[in-house]
């Protein structure tokens, strides 16, 4: 399901992405707004993962690096 935040629209990949999953404090915030439903979603490296039909890693960070 595609969503809207502050009229930019959500990653596609949102509703199914553990990335929120990861993380016990509030720093999922940071990811979520920048890469969930901000505008680096082209450059998520977690969605590069599945559109290339790849699985993503568990400890993968938008950015590339790993937990």
């Amino acid at each position: 399901m595609n969503h809207s935040r502050q009229g930019q629209a959500v990653c596609i990949y949102m509703d199914e992405c553990q990335l929120g999953a990861r993380f016990v404090t509030n720093s999922k915030f940071f990811w979520i707004a920048k890469y969930c439903a901000g505008d680096k979603q082209s450059v998520c490296k977690r969605r590069n993962y599945r559109d290339c039909g790849g699985q993503v890693p568990d400890n993968l960070l938008p950015n590339g690096s790993f937990l």
